[in-house]
């Protein structure tokens, strides 16, 4: 079925149920990835600044979650920890020729090293994360300070295996003031062979303190290119999950687990006689996506479809435009822009991601989540 297909709608509830996503094959971690796609760039500048003999002590890695920071960053710090810094003192014939620049951070997946990094057990390597909270089953909202207290007395130590050590912070813009005042001893006296990476999809949310002290590096969304490389054995419908996902590889990944491109096909089919809407086929979806037993993620992907529905719709107010990008350039979506003014669509956005908030926080009925939604969307 495709999305704006004229496909009968009297099975709708049984088309529900039988939309299972198909198994897809996954990409590596960051710890593991070997190589990477895209963010040529970023390696090219971290490259110059390596020939040149000014690697930073502390760097942030900016831009849209899932877009490549994290295993760039990986990629890195193997690189960094399988240098041998050897002298070789005098020779009978001279100061030796220095080596080359590296054109590259490849390195090979057999090094010892590299093998202890992917394993998480390389003792010149500390990552630290947003610690998972059992009782609530997902990771606590903040890097805990704890944690961060860790940083400095790892950094002065001596490294083990004679290059460097290094620290990588993971959602480090989830660092409250306490977490990043914790940062500052060792980012006002940083030690020597001690290399600092922050990834932060918030750049903004650093204190002022912290972002002057480090040396930013910002990533820009995937190229459509290099984003169809990665995801083009995982889903047919490349052009709806990269304008969705906005080129983040991380947003695609989680956007197909959710079956949010299965919520987009459904969504359009509830929406197709806007202003108008079938509520009987709305409850359907509601009862389906509220059923005992039915997975959260079914619910994070049609909230996920509707809030990109409506910021699409928002952001093309804003500008003045007068139709859609794909796949949202069909009714009834064309019709919905000209309905409401940028104010009551910014509105609707509003109260789209307040309303869903309301169901997460406070374990609402997922029933509710939806009827409730298309409530918003009807409400003048």
């Amino acid at each position: 079925m495709g999305l704006f297909s004229d496909e009968s709608e009297d099975d709708f509830i049984s088309e529900i149920e039988a939309d299972l996503p198909a198994p897809a094959e996954e990409l590596p971690t960051p710890r593991a990835a070997i190589n990477i796609i895209g963010h040529r760039e970023v390696e090219q500048q971290l490259l110059t600044l390596m020939a040149s003999g000014k690697i930073p002590h502390a760097m942030i890695f900016a831009g849209l979650q899932g877009i490549g920071k994290s295993t760039m960053a990986y990629r890195l710090i193997k690189f960094l920890l399988t240098q041998k810094e050897i002298d070789t003192g005098p020779s009978l014939f001279g100061t030796p020729e220095p080596a080359a620049p590296a054109t590259t951070f490849s390195v090979s997946p057999d090094d010892p090293a590299v093998k202890l990094i992917i394993s998480g057990g390389h003792p010149d390597l500390l990552t630290i994360e947003r610690e998972y909270d059992e009782a609530k089953s997902r990771f606590k909202e903040t890097v805990a300070v704890d944690q961060i207290r860790k940083v400095n007395p790892f950094m002065h130590l001596t490294p083990f295996m004679g290059g460097k050590r290094i620290v990588l912070i993971d959602d480090a813009d989830t660092m409250n003031n306490a977490s990043q005042n914790a940062l500052l001893k060792v980012l006002e006296e940083p030690p020597a062979n001690a290399i600092l990476i922050l990834i932060a999809h918030r750049p903004g949310a650093l204190m002022p303190t912290v972002r002057s002290r480090c040396r930013m590096i910002d990533f820009a969304p995937l190229a459509r290119e290099d984003f169809d490389a990665l995801l083009e054995k995982q889903s047919s419908d490349l052009d709806a999950l990269y304008n969705i996902a906005g080129g983040s590889i991380g947003m695609a990944q989680r956007l197909m687990a959710d079956g949010a491109l299965k919520s987009l096909e459904k969504i359009t089919a509830l929406l197709n006689q806007w202003p108008r809407l079938n509520w009987a086929d709305i409850h359907g979806q509601a009862e389906v996506l509220g059923g005992r037993g039915n997975d959260v993620d079914d619910l994070q992907g049609f909230q996920d479809a509707l809030l990109w529905i409506c910021e699409q719709i928002a952001k093309a107010r804003a500008r003045g435009l007068t139709k859609l990008p794909k796949p949202l350039d069909n009714p009834p979506y064309t019709t919905m822009l000209a309905d409401y003014s940028l104010e009551g669509w910014t509105k609707i956005c509003d109260n789209l991601k307040a309303h869903f908030d309301m169901v997460k926080y406070g374990s609402l009925d997922k029933r509710q989540a939806i009827l409730g939604a298309f409530s918003i969307l009807q409400a003048k």
